[in-house]
């Protein structure tokens, strides 16, 4: 979800997402304004700080376990590779330039398939796709 006006993002955030959730800035890199907010009490907080200084931000649900992403590169719907990233001790952003370790690695056809159809959907010629693991998908 995405928004602005911070008690009205909380309210519908934690309906459809839950605790923890976390808050990412619209323009945040390498993992830098990427917040995990474990209750109603932090995501009002961190919504109301972000509001004040104007940023615009996602909210999204945690998937556990947290700490592992994949980034696959799409040119023109082809999967050019994939990395996996595992992030540092106590942290739960898997972003290299945060720390995490990265290695290449191998696709199944239905997870290139949904990186390919990701940069697809929104536009995108050349993309960095980046999924989390939720159960036994990729997301």
């Amino acid at each position: 979800m995405a928004g602005s006006e911070p008690e009205a993002l909380a309210a519908a955030a934690a309906a459809a997402c839950g605790f923890p959730c976390v808050v990412k800035q619209r323009r945040s890199r390498q993992g830098v304004g990427v917040i995990r907010a474990g209750s109603r009490a932090e995501l009002e907080a961190v919504l109301d700080s972000l509001w004040r200084l104007g940023d615009e931000v996602v909210v999204q649900r945690f998937c556990p376990p947290g700490g592992v992403s994949r980034r696959v590169l799409v040119l023109a719907g082809e999967v050019l590779g994939a990395t996996e990233h595992h992030a540092g001790v106590g942290e739960f952003r898997a972003n290299a330039a945060r720390g995490a370790s990265v290695a290449v690695t191998d696709l199944d056809a239905e997870t290139a398939r949904l990186a390919s159809a990701a940069a697809t959907v929104v536009g995108l010629g050349f993309a960095g796709v980046d999924l989390i693991p939720d159960e036994t998908r990729w997301v």
